[in-house]
């Protein structure tokens, strides 16, 4: 009976040390917006553990406080997609889609922000490598 427990014991104590330094998910902190500021090019700016960028929109929905932004990460690539999407009118508006990324670890990586028009139409709107040191 000693050594069962014991076993048991040795075993737990081997998988707490082997999954205590293991890293199941990265967290990202992610606020986005619109504004009705415009810019003439998009911009992109490295932080010490994020990423700030600012893309003008011409002829876009201008129900703008339906849309969502979606942050995707390809662990392989080091890729990170923003996916924009909500509710089209028929009245158009230009806008400065704006948002920051935090919590991301020292690398170099890129950014594309992807506009979802409708379900079969996706636009790429933006797309830039960055480094974060």
């Amino acid at each position: 009976m000693k050594n069962r427990v014991l076993f048991v014991f040795l075993f737990s104590c081997f998988f707490v040390f082997l999954f205590s330094g293991c890293q199941v998910e990265e967290n990202y902190v992610t606020e986005y917006g619109f504004s009705d500021n415009l810019l003439a090019n998009s911009r992109i700016q490295s932080k010490p553990n994020g990423v700030f960028i600012e893309v003008p929109f011409v002829d876009f929905s201008c129900e703008t406080e339906t849309f969502r932004a979606v942050l995707n990460r390809s662990k392989i690539k080091r890729e990170f997609s923003l996916i924009i999407s909500g509710t089209e009118t028929e009245e158009r508006c230009n806008k400065l889609f704006f948002a920051e990324i935090l919590g991301v670890s020292p690398g170099k990586y890129s950014l594309k922000v992807i506009y979802e028009k409708t379900e079969e139409e996706r636009l790429d709107v933006f797309y830039e490598k960055f480094e974060i040191k």
